[in-house]
């Protein structure tokens, strides 16, 4: 499942401003994949996505998510959301 992971990841970079409501979807997609996966990685990262996206507590859950998770990758990314509040 990971690589299916990683193409929503990269979808949902491309889609973000070019197309928000597909960005969304795959957003979506991404979180439910990873979730069922164990990609806890990527759940992080469709949450930041989700947050961006607007939707309501999605970076405080991203933040939770990360935590434990071993990858200095992840600081820049959650900064992006850092102080978003639904």
């Amino acid at each position: 499942m990971w690589p299916v992971a990683h193409l929503l990841d990269a979808g949902c970079a491309i889609a973000l401003d070019a197309d928000p409501t597909l960005a969304r979807e795959w957003a979506q997609d991404l979180h439910r994949v990873a979730s069922s996966a164990g990609l806890q990685e990527h759940v992080v990262r469709a949450l930041v996505w989700r947050s961006r996206l607007g939707d309501p507590g999605a970076a405080e859950s991203a933040q939770l998510a990360a935590h434990g998770i071993d990858n200095p990758a992840l600081v820049p990314l959650l900064a992006t959301v850092r102080g978003r509040h639904g």
